[in-house]
């Protein structure tokens, strides 16, 4: 929070704002990361091709992040692999 900080936001000599930012990126890092987990469980939840297809949609849309959208097209890739296996 902004409001909570001990120093003003603009100061150019406060040092601790390299330390909140890099704490604030730690957490966006985070938030991918369980993103990404949620996206494979859901996945992996799906029944069959079809139900995988549909899943990776919404996901696809929902996706925003660079690694998060990287994750998707990870999986659409592996599930083009396993519609070629299955004709």
């Amino acid at each position: 929070s902004l409001r909570g900080l001990d120093y003003h936001l603009m100061d150019i000599k406060a040092t601790s704002w390299h330390d909140d930012y890099n704490q604030f990126k730690e957490g966006v890092k985070d938030l991918d990361q369980r993103t990404i987990t949620m996206y494979t469980s859901a996945l992996a939840a799906a029944s069959g091709l079809e139900g995988k297809t549909e899943t990776l949609e919404a996901l696809n849309q929902m996706a925003r992040r660079v690694g998060v959208k990287r994750h998707v097209e990870k999986q659409t890739v592996e599930l083009y692999g396993a519609y070629t296996k299955e004709l």
